[in-house]
């Protein structure tokens, strides 16, 4: 991508954008949180590195067409913590879209993505509760969650978007913990391979991806839970007419659920369908290069059977004693991806997984925005009439790459900062 250079001359002063005023709703009720019973704390975080004061959220919102709204930079939690970020953002949540990724050392991933229980096939780690989920999104904040055992989110991102304006929306929609599977109709057409899908439950009020994609409980359960207790939901058969959703028997996170579907044909880099075999870990090279923060990372499964295109266990889960029709207990089942760097990104499917035979990265690069900093301010320079001024700039590089702007400012302060008669005009008799 060619880096565009903003002169802005002044004569010539860089042109003042005005905020855009969220409208503040009141405040969400907290939900029960008894099944994160450690630690909890805020922190306000409402200049996000990705905007810039003054800078119009509208140009830059649609969801995987730009730079996010709100971006909480990299936020360190505990085992068993809970943190509830500020952003501030107002209007309505019901056009956030939210993306969170985690990090441990240097590694971001979304491994075990929403949470999951460790079965008696990981060694070692047997009932151990990893993985991180954001819960209690609000007009004005948004609570993070990293689990007791987790090893994998020492670090979280929350990023949001506002976009009133996906190709398809469900509107909330219920479902008894599980009934029959329900198909949403969308009749989008075109190419299932240009969708972007997202996915958000609801609890009472309360719009959350706790244990996205489905999970099964270990010895340890949530409180209200037992043990095996299988919850959450997940999304699987999209075609280019409907999506399918199926909310797991023992749930109580997903009351509600939504499904927005947006038609994003061109995203940065498509691997393409990528076959995996079985537990096997496969790196993927982009070479987009610059900086990896700025990637949004979309990852799908694709099965022959009745899954189809789906993500089902999502991050990865296993199997308590209930497992479905054909599974095991302890069967570990999904996929992830991890190790995402400005090269390469790895993806792994796990040891009994029968949703995931082939996986698809799509990855977005927005570079944060650049232009409200211009790379040239002449400041404010007198020049009398008649007269022709030279301001050197130094810049370089092709000229054609060049985006200049040119303000006028009157003495007497009638005019202020204007634009009147640019470019010059003769007066005629009138």
């Amino acid at each position: 991508m060619n880096r565009k250079c903003f002169v802005c001359l002044t004569l010539a002063l860089t042109v003042l954008f005005s905020s855009l005023a969220g409208v503040t709703l009141a405040q969400e009720p907290e939900p029960p949180v008894d099944d994160e019973p450690g630690s909890t704390s805020s922190v306000a975080i409402t200049s996000p590195p990705a905007m810039r004061a003054g800078e119009n959220a509208a140009l830059l919102a649609a969801a995987f067409s730009g730079a996010p709204v709100y971006d909480s930079g990299w936020v360190t939690l505990a085992q068993d913590e809970a943190k509830t970020l500020t952003h501030n953002l107002g209007g309505n949540t019901d056009n956030y879209v939210v993306d969170m990724q985690y990090k441990y050392s240097s590694t971001v991933n979304q491994r075990y993505y929403g949470g999951a229980d460790f079965g008696a096939n990981v060694s070692g780690k047997e009932n151990h509760r990893v993985g991180a989920y954001w819960r209690s999104l609000t007009d004005s904040a948004i609570t993070v969650y990293r689990r007791p055992e987790d090893t994998y989110a020492a670090q979280v991102r929350i990023r949001i978007w506002i976009d009133s304006s996906p190709d398809y929306v469900s509107g909330w929609v219920s479902m008894a913990p599980g009934a029959a599977a329900t198909a949403l109709t969308h009749n989008l057409g075109g190419n299932t391979d240009d969708y972007v899908v997202d996915m958000q439950y609801r609890h009472g009020s309360t719009i959350n991806q706790r244990y996205y994609g489905g999970a099964d409980f270990g010895t340890n359960p949530a409180p209200g839970h037992g043990e095996n207790d299988r919850v959450a939901l997940y999304w699987r058969t999209l075609t280019n007419s409907t999506i399918t959703l199926f909310r797991r028997a023992e749930d109580d996170y997903a009351d509600d659920m939504r499904v927005r579907i947006w038609v994003r044909p061109n995203p940065t880099y498509d691997s393409g369908w990528v076959p995996v075999n079985q537990d096997e870990a496969q790196t993927l090279t982009h070479n987009l290069s610059g900086n990896p923060e700025d990637y949004v990372v979309d990852m799908q499964y694709r099965s022959q059977d009745t899954s189809g295109v789906n993500q089902r266990y999502y991050g990865g889960a296993d199997f308590g004693d209930n497992p479905p029709s054909g599974m095991n207990a302890d069967d570990r089942v999904g996929a992830y991806w991890r190790s995402l760097t400005n090269s390469s990104i790895t993806v792994y499917r796990r040891p009994e997984d029968i949703y995931a035979p082939e996986v698809r990265i799509r990855i977005w690069h927005f570079p944060e925005p650049q232009f409200l900093v211009p790379d040239y301010d002449s400041g404010w320079t007198a020049i009398n009439q008649g007269q022709a001024i030279q301001s050197v700039h130094n810049l370089g590089g092709d000229v054609d790459d060049y985006l200049v702007d040119l303000s006028f400012k009157d003495g007497d302060g009638f005019n202020g900062i204007n634009q009147r008669a640019y470019g010059g005009m003769d007066r005629g008799a009138n």
